[in-house]
């Protein structure tokens, strides 16, 4: 499988900030709680508070990334992919292929950029302390901040296709300073979410074990397991993705979420009746068939993977499509329950 970027949105973050509360759910699993013996409070409040903190701390993190740097890496994908052939061949060819900057459509100033840079600096600095994620934050955002004029230079020449004027004398100049910070600014960006994403995996596996303890392997349990199997086998296939392995990795991520589904939806089937606290159907229900769609998609991309050729770049961007979907449902739903 040949090295790309293709996963360069690692929208797997996706490991959410908030959870469902532990005793949302009507019926029986409300009276087993009320008649299991409850944990000393005090150690329950402190892995509150450090639950809570976390929270406060990844989240800047994590917006940052999705907010700034996903729209910029994306343009810079194609700017990289597209440069050579455009120096050696026509200027044009940059244009004719979709690059128009690096400036997202709706960052017209970088002020989300901008936003990100201050934002990450002072993030940093809070607790609690993450080496590895605060180290790389704060160089990304010294990266990006020395990239925001050069980027911005780069996007008025190339919007006014002033490399028909000079033969692209100045766009070269423009990529010899561009490319370093970018290839810098690129190996930061994946620094940073794997060491968010590793926080949020202790994280997610602290509330579920909370879940577990007062009400048992309910609803809540059984979404955030779909997540957290859904986000790990994603990350194998995208780990996958700049190592030459073979297809096991693949057959295993797929196994894994087969699994984690077959037991979510063996527990919908059984509790079909269950109501939330305010009357609602749980959200599994309408997570599923999003959760079946990634399923059926791993499947595919295992398929191909034992194929003579292996995936494609478009077999990638169709699981990375799928699984992001997947992920801004449960937001969405997430979103709702919280109004």
């Amino acid at each position: 499988m040949s090295k790309s970027n293709l996963f360069v949105l690692l929208v797997s973050l996706a490991l959410a900030t908030t959870l469902p509360g532990c005793k949302e759910y009507k019926g029986e699993a409300a009276k087993r709680t009320s008649n299991r013996a409850q944990p000393d409070p005090a150690p329950a409040a402190a892995q509150e508070l450090t639950s809570n903190m976390l929270v406060t701390k990844l989240d800047p993190y994590i917006l940052c990334l999705n907010d700034a740097d996903g729209p910029i890496q994306e343009n810079v994908k194609i700017y990289r992919e597209t440069y050579i052939d455009a120096m050696e061949n026509s200027p044009k060819m940059l244009f004719d292929r979709g690059f128009r900057g690096f400036r997202p459509t709706d960052d017209t100033n970088y002020q989300q950029a901008r936003n990100c840079v201050a934002e990450l600096k002072e993030n940093a600095k809070r607790t609690p302390s993450m080496p590895d994620a605060d180290r790389a934050a704060t160089e990304y955002a010294s990266v990006l901040e020395a990239l925001i004029p050069l980027m911005k230079g780069a996007d008025h020449y190339y919007e006014q296709q002033n490399f028909n004027d000079d033969k692209l004398e100045e766009g070269r100049a423009l990529n010899n300073k561009l490319q370093p910070l970018l290839s810098r600014l690129y190996e930061l960006s994946v620094q940073v979410r794997d060491a968010v994403g590793e926080q949020k995996e202790k994280q997610l596996d602290l509330w579920m074990t909370e879940i577990e303890k007062t009400d048992g392997k309910t609803f809540p349990w059984y979404v955030q397991d779909i997540l957290r199997t859904a986000g790990r086998s994603f990350n194998a296939i995208r780990d996958a993705d700049v190592r030459d392995v073979d297809s096991k990795t693949f057959a295993d991520a797929e196994a894994s979420m087969q699994q984690a589904y077959d037991a979510a939806h063996a527990y919908g089937e059984a509790n079909r009746n269950v109501k939330t606290q305010s009357s609602k159907r749980p959200m599994w229900f309408q997570l599923e068939p999003n959760a079946q769609a990634y399923l059926k998609r791993l499947k595919s991309f295992r398929r191909t993977a034992e194929g003579k050729d292996g995936p494609t770049e478009h077999d990638s961007e169709e699981l990375l499509h799928v699984y992001s979907a997947l992920v801004r449902k449960y937001e969405d739903l997430s979103d709702i329950e919280q109004e």
